[in-house]
């Protein structure tokens, strides 16, 4: 039987790509805070699809390339 794996508080560098990403939506796409409060919602079930085992981190990067013409790298 597989060892149930815990959830992980973010990194140092993860909450500061979060800050990032989250003051971009605002300050330039002018997400609301409703709008925030929703897309936060879908990170936090899109990270548990993650760590269930439900997709991969490649799976996401493919569709991001295939959809949106968009690669993260590195």
């Amino acid at each position: 039987m597989g060892k149930k794996q815990m959830p992980q508080r973010p990194s140092f560098y993860v909450k500061r790509a979060y800050i990032i990403f989250l003051t971009v939506l605002h300050d330039k796409e002018g997400f609301e805070p409703e709008d925030m409060r929703r897309l936060w919602g879908e990170i936090r079930e899109l990270s548990r699809s993650l760590n269930e085992g439900r997709c991969s981190y490649e799976d996401l990067n493919r569709v991001l390339k295939n959809e949106c013409g968009v690669e993260v790298t590195g």
